[in-house]
């Protein structure tokens, strides 16, 4: 992953996470400088707003869009700590302990969650 992919990796999770917390927010909104930084964004879902800055458009990307992309990149983590598709998403679906009585699915819905998912997936 390049720098820049990292960085938007992380800017999303962290804006999830405020989202966890406050439950306010319905979109992380860019303005690119370039057509390449709007290419850039574009890779990752980001739509348009119907306004431009600077000749580019303003780009969103839901929140909704946000937790489907983690969904999926703990599914795919899980998938190879677990050996295959079918394990991994009968962990994510099945209530544990562990998580507080709440399934992996949903606890990327709880302030913290994805955290706790990433160390149970990566460092277990």
């Amino acid at each position: 992953m390049r720098v820049g992919e990292e960085l938007l990796v992380e800017a999303l999770l962290q804006s999830w996470e405020l989202f966890t917390h406050t439950q306010l927010g319905v979109a992380v909104v860019v303005d690119p400088l370039t057509q390449k930084s709007e290419d850039f964004f574009r890779k990752y879902d980001f739509q348009e707003i119907g306004r431009s800055f600077h000749g580019q458009e303003t780009l969103y990307l839901p929140m909704r869009k946000i937790r489907q992309m983690i969904e999926a990149d703990l599914l795919l983590g899980a998938e190879e700590k677990f050996g295959s598709r079918t394990k991994a998403e009968r962990w994510f679906d099945t209530p544990d302990s562990l998580f507080g009585g709440l399934s992996p699915r949903k606890m990327i819905d709880v302030v913290g969650g994805v955290g706790i998912l990433e160390d149970a997936i990566y460092e277990s």
